[in-house]
């Protein structure tokens, strides 16, 4: 299977979820629709490839990789509904659009956030992949 690349003048982040020297996942807006994204290894987009679906498998990254690559992944309401729910916990207990809050409020998110059930994204469907 193949993916289409999306311009990346057609993806809005809206926010990440996992970072390390630059988005790894999160939010993003994607022909007015709200989806994730998910860094990817480029072997994922070669027609070659054995793997059909890198959620079903565990995509990993080459850090040297540059530009990284992404998929586009379709939500459903309630996915979106639970990435919200946490995005909106973060920005009022430990960084908002005015800075970082006050160290002792950052509990009131990283206390749940560590017992978050992470989504399963294995059976969404992908929309694309784009270059950051």
């Amino acid at each position: 299977m193949t993916f289409k690349q999306i311009p990346s003048t057609e993806i809005t982040l809206l926010w990440h979820v996992d970072y390390w020297d630059g988005p790894l996942s999160g939010i993003l807006l994607f022909a007015n629709e709200y989806c994730w994204f998910k860094v990817i290894d480029n072997r994922f987009l070669e027609p070659t490839t054995c793997h059909s679906n890198p959620l079903r498998i565990g995509a990993i990254i080459d850090e040297s990789e540059d530009p990284r690559k992404f998929i586009v992944i379709r939500l459903t309401a309630e996915q979106l509904l639970e990435e919200q729910y946490w995005h909106n916990l973060f920005c009022e207990n430990v960084r908002g659009n005015t800075g970082l809050r006050p160290r002792e409020q950052w509990d009131n998110f990283y206390g749940p956030y560590k017992n978050r059930k992470p989504q399963d994204f294995s059976s969404n469907d992908i929309l694309g992949w784009f270059e950051l």
